[in-house]
């Protein structure tokens, strides 16, 4: 941040490391948290204040029929799904989202009854 902030000119500025989440699940930040010493050394890790209802679950795959099986089978439960993927992924699954008929959502896009899959670039 110093670097960022001195490029701008402002590097007198004041920097607050926040250290709880309102928006993100406690499975989630947890799973992010464990990260922080690869990524981000000397960062504190996040408490959140959200609990969970659903589930967070972790699936390593490369096959893209993988992908859209484990979409289809959590798309028939409640609630909504967050498909991330390396970013160099990103166009093969969406072609192979788009050739199961499965609609699908960009970052930032709400989530409808109709459209509950989010695919997010790890970026």
């Amino acid at each position: 941040w110093d670097e960022a902030l001195a490029h701008l000119g402002k590097g007198e500025a004041v920097i607050e490391e926040l250290t709880a989440g309102f928006r993100v699940p406690t499975d989630v930040i947890a799973y992010a948290s464990r990260l922080l010493p690869h990524i981000a050394p000397g960062l504190t890790p996040v408490a959140s204040v959200r609990e969970n209802p659903g589930f967070f679950e972790v699936r390593p795959t490369t096959v893209d029929e993988q992908v859209v099986d484990a979409c289809e089978e959590l798309l028939r439960n409640e609630g909504s799904v967050g498909l991330i993927a390396a970013d160099a992924r990103i166009p093969a699954l969406t072609e192979a989202l788009a050739a199961a008929g499965l609609t699908y959502l960009g970052p930032g896009e709400e989530t409808t009854a109709q459209t509950r899959l989010t695919l997010v670039p790890a970026s």
